[in-house]
């Protein structure tokens, strides 16, 4: 399937999650083209077909952010003996979405691979890792030692 996006259009793509602990990432992507990514783990995916155009990532059920790629960021390791897991028992992550925000448009008959590389071991680890993202609309001033954002 082909999706043709414009500038600033963002793409999801999802696959079944295999079954094990994550230990690290390696995105494949370039800031020239990719503006960010963020990779969720999600019980059922927004779309049955596994493409569509839009911010759309999980369906219904629980959603979680695993990985986020920007600016060309380097590879990302998780530290010894800790691990994430996915498509376990135990775990709501069935499928993996990847949410890829395009800051410029594909010129011509362009073919792209954007994408993550995901490093797994089926050993189970003896600390599970997740992600807590924050975020907030304050505008953060220059210069402070610290600056306490409201909720």
């Amino acid at each position: 399937m082909s999706i043709f996006f414009q500038k600033d259009d963002y793409v999801g793509v999802s696959v079944p999650a295999p079954s094990g602990y994550v230990f690290g990432y390696e995105p494949l992507a370039s800031y020239d083209r990719v503006h960010h990514y963020m990779l969720y783990g999600c019980e059922k995916p927004y779309d049955e077909s596994g493409l569509w155009k839009g911010q759309e990532k999980c369906g219904e059920g629980k959603a979680y952010i695993l990985y986020v790629w920007a600016r060309n960021a380097p590879d990302y390791e998780l530290p010894e003996g800790v691990r994430m897991s996915i498509g376990n028992k135990g775990d709501d992550i069935k499928y993996l979405v990847l949410s890829i925000h395009y800051g410029m448009p594909l010129a011509g008959n362009t073919k792209d691979y954007t994408g993550v590389k995901i490093y797994m071991t089926t050993h189970p680890p003896p600390m599970l890792a997740a992600v807590y993202a924050l975020a907030s609309s304050d505008d953060l001033p220059p210069k402070l030692d610290r600056y306490y954002v409201s909720s």
